[in-house]
């Protein structure tokens, strides 16, 4: 009931511009790589693969790191959730002088093809939620909408019975430290 009740009024906040971004310079690798790590941490009876990849050592942008942790925890908890055991899920950053991308990849149970447009509406919990109780149908709602508020993209590409990988871009400004 408490996180229904925060979801809640995290939705309310971010519909009503009322959540403050506050963008630092930060080494996104090393985000991603904690928020993969304290997954792993949280739901080690999962019966799931988890994994980090990366194409560069560290990547430093202006970013909201309490939301992009928030985003990631939506992401890889959906993937960790929706799928039965001995799923892979891939959690990775890959990043040039043009665009970071980070996704969240899994060979799980997929999606129908018409759920994918909903994934980010309010309360709707997917095709293969049955198998669940968990969650509140705010999730990949609230996960959407902040990417939108940092100023990136999130695209997701799911096929049944093969898996599902979202993807959030972020265009990055001159100046961006990588290696």
């Amino acid at each position: 009931m408490e996180a229904l009740i925060q979801d809640l009024t995290l939705t309310y906040a971010i519909k009503n511009n009322a959540i403050p971004i506050l963008k630092e310079q930060k080494d996104v690798i090393e985000i991603v790589r904690r928020t993969v790590v304290e997954s792993i941490n949280h739901s080690p009876e999962s019966g799931k693969q988890l994994s980090f990849q990366t194409n560069c050592k560290s990547y430093n942008i202006a970013i909201d790191e309490k939301w992009l942790v928030r985003i990631l925890q939506n992401l890889i908890m959906n993937a960790i959730i929706h799928n039965p055991p001995h799923t892979n899920i891939e959690v990775g950053v890959m990043g040039n002088n043009e665009k970071l991308e980070i996704y969240v990849k899994d060979n799980g149970v997929g999606m129908k093809e018409e759920a994918i447009p909903q994934l980010f509406t309010k309360y709707f919990r997917g095709t293969n939620t049955d198998a669940s109780p968990h969650g509140t149908g705010l999730g990949m709602s609230i996960a959407g909408q902040l990417v939108q508020l940092l100023g990136g993209l999130i695209v997701v590409n799911s096929k049944e019975k093969v898996g599902t990988t979202i993807t959030i871009t972020f265009k990055v400004e001159e100046g961006v430290q990588y290696k």
